[in-house]
């Protein structure tokens, strides 16, 4: 347990983390914005990118921090996040990473016709 928790530590404290998800086609990558909230991790993405499509059918997910290059990688298991849980990690984003971010990655989803959802990634 006081590795997982070190190795959590160490990921609180990165901008951005490498999200590894299961796909019909293999394993793909994606850097993502995130926060922590009591040991679980929360990230925005839209409905239909590549991991949240796949959600369901294979929630495994892989995550590391991005600045250090041979980072631990932690498993856990991701799902698309409560309503309630959903609004307390989308206001930890714009403190982390400021309102405007957060309301331009919601513009900009919007104008292309996705909805955003907030993914819980638990370890």
């Amino acid at each position: 347990m006081k590795r997982h928790d070190a190795a959590l530590a160490q990921l609180v404290d990165q901008t951005y983390l490498d999200l590894e998800y299961r796909t019909p086609g293999g394993a793909a990558r994606a850097p993502v914005p995130f926060v922590e909230d009591g040991g679980v991790l929360y990230t925005q993405a839209a409905l239909d990118f590549g991991g949240v499509r796949w959600l369901k059918a294979a929630p495994q997910v892989r995550v590391a921090g991005r600045a250090a290059p041979h980072a631990a990688w932690l498993e856990g298991r991701a799902r698309l996040a409560w309503e309630a849980e959903a609004e307390r990690a989308e206001a930890l984003l714009r403190r982390k990473y400021g309102g405007r971010r957060v309301w331009w990655s919601r513009l900009w989803n919007r104008l292309r016709g996705r909805e955003v959802a907030v993914v819980a990634v638990h370890l």
